[in-house]
């Protein structure tokens, strides 16, 4: 493996530095955020798109079936409702940004080592964040809601907010932690998987913490080998105990965690006011969403609170989709999370299975407790959602059961 970065992996880098540095706390005071955040992007779509033109014609259509499906959910609502035409445009890029990154990004990051390169972009973005804000003497600390014992703040790097910090921060620890398991063990991913993970307690982000155990139990189901010979019984009996035993852990999850969190219960309460009472009776504004009233001059979650008489967030991404795009945008997300999930079952490859069910299942479970997977004002979906089009690329063109670390096996198609 070479250890200078191809032209391809500084553009990956580079765009997710730029992206994840764009939502410094610095930038967003004076309200630079945006217009940084834009030229992250426009590298991501140059490399996105010079990707998509050195794909096979046979693999490019199954790309153009894909969006041609998916993006009419996700921007059909958006037509409809009706808004002024710059917030109308503005909503759509955000919605093309994310079909693009999750249907139309597989060849950008063709291997292990480009989706590791990604990572390191991340997390350089983070930590030009925290430069930046000692520098400009920013607090890199926030207040929790909740203190647990010593824990009364929470490390933020001088970021937006500490759950978006370790939400861009697990990413980067999954992928870094993925390649070291499958691609090559460096000493300096040790390291850095080590100090990524005192910055995620440092966080205080109680969703991350369960979210990255989740990842990493996810990783270990490698270790379980099942014996087709094993009598059907047995096989039954373990599986049942094991469903069982998932049920009862998200129960007390729920009971003793969940349900004693004010945030979270804030979150619930966002929901169900919104879709219970606020769309009472509203058939429309459910199918299609109701993007226009929620998405004015003033701030989104502040416009969303006052029209829900202060009773609730709108923190979880589930709920901003059936705002942003209602029902009918929520069946595009469907698809796409159904994508590789359908292509995880059929691979032959064991690991780039349980790779790709340690990225997808968190970022499901995350649209209940988090907004990450459906804004592109964090680093966080779009870098996600390249590295599944990446998992998805390689469980299309690996070679036995030997994960892809070079770009040999894509010159040589």
């Amino acid at each position: 493996m070479e250890n200078r970065m191809s032209k391809k992996q500084l553009l990956i880098f580079c765009s997710f530095v730029i992206i994840t540095f764009s939502n410094a706390k610095f930038f967003i005071n004076r309200e630079l955020d945006d217009p940084v955040a834009y030229l992250g992007y426009l590298l991501l779509l140059c490399g996105i798109i010079t990707s998509y033109l050195k794909l096979p014609n046979a693999y490019k259509i199954g790309i153009n079936i894909n969006l041609a499906i998916t993006f009419p959910f996700f921007s059909i609502g958006i037509l409809l409702q009706p808004m002024g035409l710059s917030l109308k445009i503005r909503l759509l890029l955000t919605m093309l940004i994310i079909a693009l990154s999750a249907l139309a990004s597989d060849g950008l990051m063709q291997s292990f080592e480009d989706m590791r390169i990604g990572a390191y972009g991340l997390l350089t973005g983070e930590m030009l964040v925290l430069l930046l804000s000692l520098f400009t003497k920013t607090r890199v600390f926030s207040n929790v809601d909740e203190p647990m014992g010593l824990l009364a703040l929470g490390f933020d790097a001088g970021m937006s907010h500490k759950n978006y910090f370790a939400m861009i921060l697990m990413a980067s620890f999954s992928v870094v932690y993925m390649y070291r398991k499958y691609a090559q063990k460096k000493l300096v991913d040790l390291i850095v998987l080590f100090m990524e993970g005192f910055l995620l307690f440092l966080s205080h982000a109680r969703a991350v913490w369960l979210l990255t155990i989740m990842f990493l139990l996810i990783m270990f189901m490698d270790k379980i080998k099942v014996n087709i010979k094993l009598n059907k019984l047995l096989m039954l009996i373990g599986f049942s105990v094991f469903f069982v035993a998932t049920i009862v852990a998200v129960l007390w999850i729920y009971q003793n965690v969940l349900k004693r969190s004010g945030t979270y219960v804030s979150r619930i309460s966002g929901f169900t006011s919104y879709w219970f009472m606020y769309c009472e009776n509203d058939t429309f504004h459910r199918i299609f969403g109701n993007a226009a009233t929620f998405f004015g001059t003033d701030n989104y979650s502040d416009n969303f609170r006052k029209l829900m008489n202060y009773d609730g967030a709108v923190d979880m991404a589930i709920l901003n989709i059936l705002i942003k795009n209602g029902l009918i945008g929520l069946v595009g997300y469907f698809f796409v999370f159904g994508r590789i999930i359908k292509q995880a079952i059929q691979t032959n490859s064991r690991n780039l299975r349980v790779c790709s069910f340690a990225i997808v299942l968190p970022m499901i479970v995350s649209m209940f407790s988090e907004n990450c997977v459906s804004t592109i004002s964090l680093s966080y979906a779009p870098f996600c959602y390249t590295v599944l089009a990446s998992l998805y690329w390689q469980m299309n063109f690996k070679v036995d059961d030997v994960i892809v670390c070079n770009d040999k096996l894509w010159r040589s198609i």
